[in-house]
Order: structure tokens, then C-alpha cells, then sequence
């Protein structure tokens, strides 16, 4: 995966590139802390979103583990959008919102509906049993995240909203 890949980035404040935010020393202006990306509902795109809320994310104050767990919420969550996506012809939306205590992580699509999905406990000894591959990414999602909502919007699009607090020492 080339490291130049530029993502287009919507903000509050006068847009910057993720490359000109990576140098930044201080997340915690006013001026900082939404940022709403656009992408094609491909794989490929993936690996650059995590990345960059990764970065956030220590730069903010979240221990390495933390942030790591993190990241891991994200990517499956997004390789559930691009998986689900219709056709993949509408752009998955990832919304960030940086806070002074937490991070909060929208990502919005035109997939299918999983609500039934996500209100159901994770049945682990079937799904070891019958060595399934696939269908732990909301378990994951709801265990390593401090918050996670799900709507269905009526014009048929989902909304999933993942909170992490930074729990201060």
C-alpha cells in the first residue's frame, strides 16, 4: 500500500491533508476537532483511515494499547461497510470527533441493514464449533469500545457511532 495516498478531508477550520496533520503537535484546539472523510467503499482505503485514527488517537493520549484496540474497531467496522456496501457505488463516511476526554467515531453507509445482528450476543462456542470465518467484527466492535450505537436511518443508510473515553491518570 503506497504511503502517499491523500484522502479527501472535509473540516470546521481551513482544510489541511492527513500528511500536514500528521506533524501537528496539538489536537486539542477548538479549531480541530471534527474531521468527516469520504471514500469509495473499497479495501483499499482501509489501511489509510486506521492509520491516521491511530495517529490521533496517541496524539490525543491514549496509551499504545488502547489505540491499537482502537484501530482494531475501526478496521472492522469499515471492512463491514466495504463488505456490505450496495455495489459499492456510495462512499462509506467516517466522521472523528475529538474531545477532551474521549474520541468518538461515526462511519456511515448504504449497506445492508444488521440491526437484528448487533442487538444478538455473540453465540462463541457455535461460531468456534462450526469454525465460522467470518462475524466477530460487531463482538469486537462492542468489546473494545467504551460506547457503540446503531441506527438505520429511513433513507436506508446505517449509522454506527463508536466512543472511546481516555481515562486520565
Amino acid at each position: 500500500m503506497p504511503s502517499s495516498i491523500r484522502l479527501p478531508l472535509a473540516r470546521k477550520s481551513p482544510q489541511k491533508t492527513a500528511s500536514e496533520l500528521h506533524g501537528e503537535k496539538s489536537l486539542t484546539d477548538p479549531q480541530m476537532d471534527l474531521f468527516e472523510f469520504r471514500v469509495p467503499a473499497k479495501a483499499q482505503f482501509i489501511y489509510p483511515i486506521r492509520e491516521l485514527i491511530g495517529d490521533l488517537a496517541r496524539q490525543l493520549g491514549f496509551p499504545d494499547h488502547e489505540a491499537d484496540m482502537i484501530v482494531l474497531a475501526v478496521d472492522e467496522a469499515l471492512a463491514n461497510s466495504v463488505s456490505h456496501s450496495s455495489h459499492h457505488k456510495e462512499p462509506v463516511e467516517v466522521c472523528l470527533q475529538l474531545n477532551d476526554d474521549s474520541l468518538e467515531i461515526t462511519v456511515r453507509d448504504n449497506g445492508s441493514e444488521y440491526f437484528e445482528r448487533f442487538l444478538q450476543p455473540l453465540a462463541l462456542e457455535e461460531h468456534l464449533r462450526e469454525m465460522r470465518e467470518t462475524g466477530l467484527g460487531l463482538h469486537i466492535i462492542k468489546t473494545v469500545m467504551d460506547s457503540v450505537e446503531y441506527i438505520r436511518t429511513d433513507d436506508c443508510r446505517n449509522i454506527l457511532t463508536l466512543v472511546k473515553f481516555l481515562h486520565r491518570a
